[in-house]
């Protein structure tokens, strides 16, 4: 049911009879339909953008999410690290008296 000729006795469409009924030719129904469509394909692209932006934010937050985790992750390594060097350094210190001391009682006496 294309365009046919704009003479609603044609036959054509309700549409083109209303555009012929207005008086206004193919020419001013194309151009009002170009509009029309190049408004919805920016309506469809706006909403990609902003279905994209939310992406790309959902995607940001979850990075910025799993460097937090692995922050945290290596201060709480580092942290139990420091603390195994702590006892080790704390038995060797407590072994290194015991056994100064044991030498310093044995030339006492």
């Amino acid at each position: 049911m294309g365009w046919s000729g704009g003479s609603s006795s044609c036959g054509g469409s309700m549409p083109e009879r209303e555009w012929a009924a207005r008086g206004e030719g193919a020419g001013e129904m194309l151009r009002r339909n170009g509009e029309a469509e190049r408004r919805r394909e920016e309506v469809r692209i706006e909403e990609e953008c902003v279905t994209s932006t939310a992406a790309d934010a959902r995607r940001t937050h979850a990075r910025t999410h799993a460097d937090w985790l692995m922050t945290e992750r290596r201060s709480i390594h580092h942290a139990q690290e420091s603390d195994r060097k702590m006892r080790v350094c704390d038995a060797g210190g407590d072994q290194i008296y015991r056994r100064s001391t044991e030498l310093w009682e044995s030339n006492m006496f």
